[in-house]
């Protein structure tokens, strides 16, 4: 007689990433460019395989959010600018953890410094994981 096989169970995950990489954003008037990263740790829908677009966090809402900052000319700088894409993405109750990296980007488009953060939601945090650094022009 045949073998019977069982098929391993995985576990479910409880939380997927949604990623940008290297979004340039025009910097309002000053005529600078930006390199955005983001990376956000996400809880899983109820229904992970239901393929139903309004139970995923869409990455085309923190791109437009961010462009909109980015011309914001009363962000000053580069922290509080992160600050600001930081909260915006936060403000998604399914997002846990956001990681930004903001690059000021010369005409040669070469990295000449920048910014990184790492934000969690208080009442939502993954515990035992540690966000993941992110280089923007790496």
């Amino acid at each position: 007689m045949g073998e019977l096989i069982v098929a391993p169970k995985f576990q479910q995950p409880t939380h997927y990433s949604v990623f940008i990489r290297d979004l340039k954003l025009p910097r309002g008037s000053m005529n600078d460019i930006l390199t955005l990263s983001v990376e956000l740790k996400v809880d899983v829908p109820p229904d992970l395989f239901a393929d139903r677009y309004r139970f995923v966090v869409c990455y085309d809402r923190v791109v437009k959010g961010a462009k909109a900052f980015a011309h914001d000319e009363e962000i000053a700088d580069l922290l509080q600018l992160g600050e600001r894409i930081a909260q915006h993405c936060l403000d998604d109750k399914r997002v846990c953890v956001v990681s930004i990296a903001l690059t000021a980007v010369d005409e040669h488009s070469t990295g000449t410094g920048g910014i990184e953060l790492h934000r969690a939601r208080l009442d939502n945090v993954i515990q035992n994981q540690t966000p993941v650094r992110i280089v923007a022009n790496a």
